[in-house]
């Protein structure tokens, strides 16, 4: 991989993850600012829904921007550009699913290991506080690890030459 493009995904990665984490953590406190402690079904809901929109949306952009990238010539390619519409589309449906499934997967990867976590420590709830500073972090992990996952699945598609490393 050329020294720009892992420029352009660690800057992807960067941005998604601090944009969600201020995010979620204002929107943690917004939304349960008036409990005293939120019980463990209520955040394992929030989790979910958390998890499947963050992964779906970053991923849609980021493949998005990264074809983008591609076709302004930003990243390295192979000289394939999808210039006929049905191509484009095609991409663009690609995308899509990719986004979806790895949404899908993401989410039952983690909530299951959340909770078994969760009840591993005899956690019943969190207080809100607490719970503001756990998603935050949370949202900004999952939405830098779904810029990633992006970014990868859509440079090693066939538009584009991945090159050896130098290391």
């Amino acid at each position: 991989m050329s020294e720009e493009t892992k420029k352009y995904v660690w800057s992807q990665i960067n941005v998604n993850f601090a944009i969600n984490l201020v995010l979620n953590g204002v929107l943690a406190w917004l939304l349960n600012s008036s409990k005293e402690v939120i019980p463990m079904a209520d955040i394992l809901f929030d989790l979910t829904v958390t998890t499947l929109l963050i992964v779906f949306i970053v991923c849609v952009l980021s493949c998005a921007g990264t074809s983008k990238a591609i076709a302004d010539g930003k990243l390295v390619s192979n000289g394939w550009q999808p210039s006929l519409g049905i191509i484009k589309r095609w991409s663009s449906i690609r995308n899509l699913w990719r986004s979806v499934l790895l949404a899908i997967l993401m989410t039952l990867v983690l909530i299951p290991l959340l909770y078994g976590i969760f009840s591993l420590l005899g956690i019943a709830g969190i207080s809100v506080i607490g719970y503001m500073i756990f998603k935050a972090i949370f949202a900004g992990v999952i939405a830098g690890g779904a810029a990633w996952l992006s970014n990868l699945g859509t440079l090693a598609g066939p538009s584009v030459k991945l090159e050896a490393s130098a290391a």
